[in-house]
């Protein structure tokens, strides 16, 4: 097989690969906010099986929170947010609360010592 040809499969790969991680994210949202539910249910030829229902939220909420609950929108904001992490230095990642906090007691030990 040629190289180049085995290179770009492997980019492709790679490529599908977090656009999957990204839709697994967002179904996972979905899931800890109750807009997906599972539910079991009985075929006719007596088997059992699990499938996904959307909930919908009512208007009022909708508008309350001005959230779109559509999937496709939901990856694209992901997906721009994990590139504007990615293009941040690393040490603005995370949460700065926490290190500013730490900041603050380490000033405080330092003046409280004699």
């Amino acid at each position: 097989m040629d190289i180049s040809l085995l290179n770009d499969l492997l980019q492709s790969y790679i490529k599908i690969r977090k656009e999957l991680r990204i839709i697994r994210k967002e179904v996972y949202k979905m899931k800890k906010r109750r807009i997906i539910r599972y539910r079991t249910v009985q075929r006719k030829n007596g088997v059992e099986s699990r499938e996904i229902r959307v909930i919908r939220k009512s208007h009022r909420d909708i508008q309350r929170k001005n959230v779109d609950h559509s999937l496709e929108k939901n990856v694209e904001l992901s997906r721009q947010k994990t590139l504007e992490k990615q293009a941040m230095p690393h040490a603005k990642r995370g949460r700065p609360l926490k290190s500013a906090f730490q900041t603050l007691t380490q000033e405080n030990v330092v003046k409280n010592q004699p």
